[in-house]
């Protein structure tokens, strides 16, 4: 099952023996098993181990174990993230009308809405996070990068692996997986997840009030069935079938600046990081997932390898959020998503030339069909406003990479070329309706994009544990339209980006340390801004693409073996952005009123783990985790010339996990039991800041939202 020796962020596995140093890992970033050291692309990775030791089973998690990437939950719901990379994302991912900047993947198939990413990291074999824009070889065209999950696929040997766990608060999680032994070439593997939280945002309970649920609260179960058929040793077929629901409720959001104001109707205000102040009807949210996923893999010769990879989703979400009157004046609203998504991607990976050359062709396909239905009620139901959001959305691409390896220099320099043509096409549709009067019917609006994404790389192994490369690789993110902007005709434009990126990877001291290292500057034209309308409801917002900006970091990464017991992690993240130029419809440049949000300027992640005692009986490892994220703000209408900008800014906040864990053998299997805290220092920072107001009006006060208390709990997991 689970080591007990600690996996670091930029590896699958550990020191498991003296001498043994650090071991390699094998990604797939370029459509073929490559190790991570020779792959000139900036990544992360961690392996499902990994992410056991560091008690991480969500991408938000995850998230917070990578320093490149920033994640905060959605003002009105819970089951919704926001997710950005290196400064890039979507500012407000609960519209269907808008694409990412970061492109999620799960075996292959992108997942195109943040609802669905919330659910419990089951049975990963790993996660790699590619950073930077994805404009060649993957199914979006993103300018921030990739999260690819990769399942476990089944062994085709019976086998049950159980992990569960149970802390405070009532959180529980149990994973099951059964392996069915193969027959007639076919695996089988089952895996049933559970879980759920009691949360920590205490509601007040009214019998004269329904559904008083608590705030952050969350209960998910779900299943997954993958099938393997393997007839020879050139042709496999992977299927897999995934249901899931999850059911939660929002985070509690609270305003020190009404405290002892009367906001609701007879009653005063008092500002409460973890209770409402008043009785609050908070009916559950839930997420419904169903996604079928087939892989065709056959090498047709031994040096090609052709590949089909087919994906259809569907999720269903509803959510409801009561704001407790922290934009000044009563407000709930309701948000029902649908979703269909179809994708369809052909790939031929092969090499030539004694391997000199290596190719990868693809063709791309991808379809999604969409409903939004959302209610904001206002000023205890004196103003309904209701959007009824119809969207249609294809993308169609054709990309090729090429690497070619000279007979010069001792055959150590690569040079590849990458080129993408990407074809995009959405419509969408609008009725409105204003306390039950119709505002308009059917109000369309229809784009097509299309963009040639090129890019070229240069990396030279100065030595077996030594590797450099340079880079200039280009993204683009479709445009679109504003659910809630007064004008639905009036549309946006496409993003672009251009980044200029040279790393360095080593492997020193007889591989007992890995240190890998990245420094990029971005180009970023016509990015796509929200601003902020209405000052009671920060839903109502307009997108526009008139913004210029500069981007640019420093990553580091190291991990240490020192010992076969110690194992030691470290990695920096250091982010410049600066928003140079948004033109105003009067051709004036108003860049001071935006930034570039959830970009924070230093990123810190600190890990160790240390094996104290080895016995016959067993194995005794601690863990600790750090981690530290600078001030962000959330929202790009903060600028520095907008009043009251500070109210949306999110102090720099850290965190420390700790972990205890009991490794030994049973029965010939392996067990760990693990006494584990997240949050061991009780920090109860604010992880989310909103406010009342706008760009034009200024901001008037903060609104915010608090980390989760310690969490205390025990886990074990074993297998047979």
């Amino acid at each position: 099952m689970l080591p007990a020796t600690a996996h670091a962020q930029t590896s699958e596995s550990t020191a498991a023996v003296p001498g043994a140093g650090i071991q390699d890992i094998v990604v797939t970033a370029q459509r073929r098993g490559e190790n991570l050291q020779k792959v000139p692309i900036a990544i992360a990775t961690l392996s499902g181990e990994a992410m056991q030791a560091k008690g991480i089973n969500t991408v938000q998690g995850l998230v917070q174990a990578t320093p490149t990437l920033y994640q905060a939950a959605y003002s009105t719901t819970s089951t919704t993230l926001f997710f950005f990379m290196r400064g890039m994302g979507l500012g407000d991912p609960i519209q269907i009308t808008k694409d990412g900047a970061i492109g999620v993947y799960e075996n292959g198939v992108y997942n195109a809405r943040p609802q669905t990413v919330i659910f419990d990291l089951a049975d990963v074999e790993r996660v790699e996070v590619l950073r930077g824009p994805q404009g060649t070889l993957y199914g979006r065209n993103t300018t921030g990068g990739a999260i690819n999950i990769i399942s476990r696929a089944p062994s085709g040997e019976f086998g049950v692996r159980q992990l569960a766990s149970y802390a405070s608060r009532n959180q529980y999680r149990s994973i099951t997986n059964v392996d069915l032994p193969e027959f007639a070439n076919i695996a089988i593997k089952g895996t049933l997840a559970v879980g759920g939280d009691d949360g920590f945002g205490k509601n007040q309970h009214d019998p004269s009030v329904p559904d008083t649920n608590n705030y952050n609260t969350e209960r998910h179960v779900g299943g997954r069935i993958a099938a393997r058929w393997r007839p020879d040793s050139d042709f496999t077929a992977d299927y897999s079938f995934e249901v899931a629901r999850i059911t939660a409720t929002p985070m509690l959001l609270e305003s020190p600046a009404l405290d002892g104001l009367e906001i609701y109707p007879g009653l005063i205000y008092e500002a409460r990081r973890d209770h409402a102040y008043r009785p609050a009807t908070l009916h559950k949210s839930h997420v419904n997932i169903r996604d079928h996923a087939m892989t065709l893999d056959w090498k047709a010769m031994p040096n090609l390898t052709l590949r089909s990879i087919t994906g259809i989703r569907y999720f269903h979400s509803y959510s409801y959020q009561d704001t407790l009157e922290v934009y000044l004046t009563p407000l709930n609203s309701t948000n029902d998503i649908l979703s269909k998504q179809f994708s369809q991607e052909l790939q031929a990976v092969g090499s030539a030339w004694d391997d000199r050359i290596k190719y990868t062709f693809g063709l791309y396909y991808y379809r999604e069909k969409a409903r939004h239905d959302q209610e904001f009620n206002l000023a205890l139901g004196n103003i309904v406003s209701d959007y009824a959001i119809r969207a249609r959305s294809i993308s169609k691409a054709a990309y090729a990479q090429l690497t070619f390896t000279p007979p010069i220099l001792g055959d150590r320099l690569d040079l590849t070329a990458g080129a993408r043509v990407t074809g995009d096409k959405r419509s969408a549709s609008r009725d409105q309706y204003f306390n039950g009067l119709i505002v308009e019917i059917g109000t369309r609006n229809d784009q097509k994009f299309t963009r040639f994404n090129p890019s070229f790389t240069a990396s030279y192994r100065w030595s077996d544990k030594v590797n450099s490369y340079a880079k200039v690789s280009t993204g683009y993110r479709a445009g679109g339209s504003s659910e809630t902007t007064p004008d639905f005709t009036k549309t946006y434009g496409p993003e672009t980006l251009t980044s200029f990126e040279i790393g360095l990877k080593t492997e020193l001291f007889d591989r007992r340390l890995r240190a890998n290292f990245a420094a990029f500057y971005n180009k970023y034209k016509d990015i796509q801004l929200d601003l902020t309308l209405d000052p009671t409801n920060p839903t109502i917002t307009a997108t526009l693409n008139a913004g210029r900006a500069t981007l640019k970091g420093l990553e580091a990464e190291l991990s240490a073996a020192p010992t076969r017991d110690l194992r030691l992690d470290a990695s920096y993240a250091f982010l410049d952005t600066k928003v140079n130029r948004v033109t105003a419809p009067d051709g004036s440049n108003v860049a001071p009123l935006f930034r570039i949000p959830y970009a924070p300027k230093h990123s810190i992640n600190l890990s160790a783990d240390y094996t104290v005692v080895r016995s016959d009986f067993g194995n005794l490892s601690v863990r600790a985790d750090y981690s530290y994220k600078a001030k962000v703000w959330n929202t790009a209408g903060a600028g520095p010339a907008v009043a009251g900008n500070l109210f949306y800014r999110t102090k720099g906040f850290s965190n420390l996990d700790g972990r205890i864990t009991l490794h030994r053998d049973l029965f010939g299997k392996p067990a760990d039991l693990s006494l584990f805290s997240k949050n061991v220092l009780n920090s109860r920072h604010v992880v989310y800041s909103t406010a009342p107001g706008s760009q034009i009006s200024g901001f008037l006060s903060p609104a915010y939202a608090y980390a989760a208390p310690r969490t205390i709990g025990v886990e074990l997991s074993f297998a047979f």
